[in-house]
């Protein structure tokens, strides 16, 4: 699941995940449009990191359903996101370098885990 190094991939599940990227970008563009066009204070300036985290999120999901590599820096980005975006949201400050280290902590001891599967 995790891999630094990207794995061979035939020309159907390449062909998948550049429509899955497109698809990615796609949404992320349009519900951020959509947020821009909200009158102001309607909601939280923070909602595009909870937007950033959802997409990442999805796309990670998506692909390993299909068989896909996911990497693990995408679920992190995601998950980094949907913190501070709901941290923003509920107007709690939190601290971001500790839980880098956390999250790159959780992902050393599963990766042996996952990849196993």
């Amino acid at each position: 699941m995790f891999s630094k190094k990207p794995k061979e991939m035939d020309d159907k599940k390449k062909a998948l995940n550049a429509r899955l990227e497109s698809i990615g970008m796609a949404s992320f563009l349009i519900i951020m449009g959509i947020l821009l066009m909200m009158p102001q204070g309607a909601v939280p300036q923070s909602a595009w990191l909870i937007v950033i985290g959802v997409v990442f999120l999805s796309l990670a999901g998506v692909r390993f359903y299909f068989g896909i590599p996911v990497y693990g820096v995408g679920i992190i980005i995601g998950v980094v996101a949907i913190v501070f975006g709901l941290g923003g949201a509920l107007g709690v400050t939190l601290p971001l370098f500790p839980l880098l280290l956390i999250l790159f902590g959780i992902s050393i001891l599963l990766k042996p885990r996952i990849e196993r599967k």
